[in-house]
């Protein structure tokens, strides 16, 4: 739409929907001069989607470098988060944010669980740069958090990342490849 610079739902529509702008900001796909516009429309809209699309959410914020936005998300402590279903006493994602949103939910959905794969790619930052592994880049995001710590398995052994923050703000990253 070029009066708002948001995505439309399709050809004929006049209606943008969180689903129609953050898979474009997650694949890469707006271009620059669009992309805060885009960005600022997702993260107003967060965890507005289901727990599962909540990747694609995420994905395309920590492209558009909202670091603050995905903190937000993924730390948020009401019906429709992940700490939420924890409340509701889930130990292990759940298939809708609560009963009000899906009443028939159950509570063994693995594939929502988003927090533990943003974790690992984004807050420790271990992603592959080689197929099968075969070369790793750590680049950790620690947002509001004064450190993180924990161990990537890969098919090529363990990746251990202690990152900490540092008093004058910098991130001192450990890496150990086992």
């Amino acid at each position: 739409d070029p009066s708002t610079g948001l995505y439309l739902d399709g050809e004929g529509s006049r209606h943008s929907s969180l689903h129609a702008n953050a898979l474009p900001l997650a694949f890469g796909l707006v271009p620059e001069a669009r992309r805060d516009r885009v960005a600022d429309f997702v993260a107003s809209r967060s965890r507005q989607c289901s727990p599962y699309f909540m990747l694609y959410v995420l994905e395309g914020l920590c492209r558009s470098g909202r670091e603050k936005d995905v903190f937000d998300a993924l730390l948020a402590d009401d019906d429709r988060s992940w700490l939420g279903m924890l409340d509701f006493g889930a130990t292990m994602g759940m298939e809708a944010w609560n009963l009000k949103v899906k009443p028939n939910l159950d509570v063994n959905h693995s594939w929502v669980a988003i927090p533990l794969h943003f974790i690992v790619r984004w807050i420790l930052g271990v992603n592959p740069t080689a197929p099968g592994w075969a070369d790793v880049s750590v680049t950790p995001h620690l947002g509001p958090l004064a450190w993180a710590e924990g161990d990537v398995p890969t098919p090529r052994g363990v990746v251990h990342v202690r990152a900490e923050r540092q008093a004058d703000g910098t991130i001192r990253t450990i890496v150990n490849h086992q």
